[in-house]
């Protein structure tokens, strides 16, 4: 059993600025003097990111995100390039994962189920200047793993395969787009199906009305499951994915199967929170050593701007609350600890 923790950061300013004080703050730690230095390495030996390519896409749909990496860059003091290699998240390198999703009675619930040491320990409260704050955990230094914006939007990723990936932009880049650009459940869905995929991922949601989604999109297409969906794990339900699918998907299927047996309009946000973040209901995995134990739960309430999250299994929540921190409020929270099951190292302990 290993004791972790989620340093919970703030920041308010420019994009630029933003960037800038990420940069500056991560540069001596050892999630990038370790973790990303060392993923620098290995990605330039396999790909080069076309520049003019990501100018266009990141100025077409998110311009603020551009400046961000660029604010990055200096307060890294990395070369822009470098930054645009390892963050920008176009043409990266593999990925694999679990993770399981709620969206039902007001609720968006999901467990982030990975490998130990691409996890980065930091949830992000942000809100530049001149676009929506968000609050989620970091992936990838700019992109989220799951997150919401001001507006209640609430989404996270599901891995499904990463079989004949082509030139787009990876799961966690895609969400933060998302959140900087949409405001409902039908926004989001849209944008989904216009942007350039670069691996096979599910995109689960929920907005402040409580409208729920499940984008089903790989790089050869996307489709949207029918309204009413509640459960989101890892492969296609839709006819015309189905070919997408992995063969060995039993897993999957058993998280589905048990997400959707539950009446969760009897379930209080408390039990719901437990359902998938303690070990008695066959949702939370402790399997890390292939790339699917449950790391942290994130309930996300829409309609009220709250987030409870547990770091490992068996947790009481902690509430973050979004709506006051955008009110203004002081955010006295710091760190969320909790311990997972292993002793494989994470990527900001190395």
């Amino acid at each position: 059993m290993k004791n972790i923790h989620v340093d919970v950061k703030a920041y308010k300013g420019t994009y630029a600025d933003i960037g800038y004080q990420q940069g500056r703050y991560l540069k001596h730690t050892p999630l990038v003097r370790y973790h990303y230095n060392e993923r620098l390495k290995r990605s330039l030996a396999k790909f080069d990111v076309p520049l003019e390519d990501v100018k266009k896409l990141y100025q077409l749909y998110v311009p603020g995100l551009w400046e961000e990496m660029k604010g990055l860059a200096e307060g890294l003091e990395w070369q822009f390039q470098d930054v645009l290699q390892e963050f920008s998240g176009y043409q990266a390198s593999k990925v694999r994962s679990g993770c399981s999703g709620l969206m039902a009675n007001g609720m968006y619930i999901r467990n982030y189920d990975y490998l130990p040491s691409t996890y980065e320990g930091r949830f992000l409260f942000i809100k530049p200047v001149d676009g929506p704050g968000t609050a989620g955990f970091a992936q990838r230094i700019i992109g989220r793993s799951d997150a919401m914006n001001e507006y209640g939007l609430s989404l996270g990723y599901h891995f499904v395969h990463r079989i004949k990936p082509k030139p787009g932009i990876v799961c966690s880049n895609l969400l933060r787009i998302v959140l900087e650009t949409c405001r409902t459940t039908a926004e989001a869905v849209r944008l989904l199906q216009e942007l350039p995929h670069r691996h096979s991922f599910n995109y689960s949601m929920m907005d402040a009305s409580g409208e729920g989604a499940v984008v089903e999109a790989s790089p050869r297409g996307t489709a949207v499951r029918p309204a009413g969906e509640v459960a989101c794990t890892n492969h296609f339900n839709v006819p015309s994915m189905q070919q997408e699918n992995r063969h060995l998907m039993g897993n999957s299927r058993e998280r589905e199967f048990r997400i959707r047996s539950i009446d969760w309009n009897r379930e209080t946000a408390y039990s719901a929170f437990a359902r998938f973040n303690h070990d008695t209901d066959f949702i939370y995995s402790n399997d890390y050593e292939h790339w699917s134990g449950t790391i942290h739960t994130a309930q996300y309430l829409p309609a009220e701007k709250k987030i409870y999250v547990g770091i490992g299994g068996n947790r009481y929540p902690v509430l973050l609350p979004f709506a006051g921190w955008l009110n203004e409020e002081p955010l006295r929270i710091t760190k969320i600890r909790g311990s997972v099951d292993t002793d494989m190292p994470f990527s900001f302990e190395w």
